[in-house]
């Protein structure tokens, strides 16, 4: 069974908590959901910071060892070409839709020609079970996320 484990980004503080590891936010689970609690103030100014964006884990971890959470910017290398894409360096975003983990491309080709001048579409985005099963963990770096790091979903 895999790790559960969030992380939530204040877009008010611009800052990353990850949750269970804060001195400044606590975070509860109830039936809806993540409740946190900005405790520097004193006590009886306590908030609660309904602004936050939470972040799943994946139950996956990098070529570095660090762990992949939803909107994380990843860097990944494909060696050979293949019916994903053609062999090269490319970016991608993850994210939780419709119950599947998914990695999103940004820096591939959403085409692909070949000689015969024939081409074909390609999938904007995998379920992540497959694509690391083509692509490999140590072939996977996360290299920032979607809130700290916007300039790196910019198409180059």
């Amino acid at each position: 069974m895999r790790e559960i484990k969030f992380r939530a980004w204040d877009n008010v503080k611009n800052k990353m908590y990850f949750v269970g590891e804060s001195d400044e936010v606590v975070f509860s689970f109830d039936s809806n959901g993540i409740n946190a609690t900005d405790i520097m103030e004193p006590e009886y100014e306590f908030k609660t910071l309904h602004h936050l964006k939470y972040m799943q884990y994946t139950g996956l971890n990098d070529k570095n060892g660090i762990g992949i959470y939803e909107h994380d910017i990843i860097r990944f290398t494909w060696e050979t070409d293949s019916c994903w894409g053609e062999s090269g360096t490319y970016t991608g975003s993850i994210r939780f839709d419709t119950g599947v983990t998914e990695v999103v491309y940004i820096s591939r080709e959403n085409t692909r020609s070949y000689p015969d001048r024939s081409w074909e579409q390609l999938n904007e985005s995998d379920d992540i079970k497959s694509f690391v099963r083509w692509t490999g963990l140590d072939n996977i770096e996360v290299i920032g996320n979607i809130y700290e790091n916007k300039d790196l979903l910019e198409q180059p």
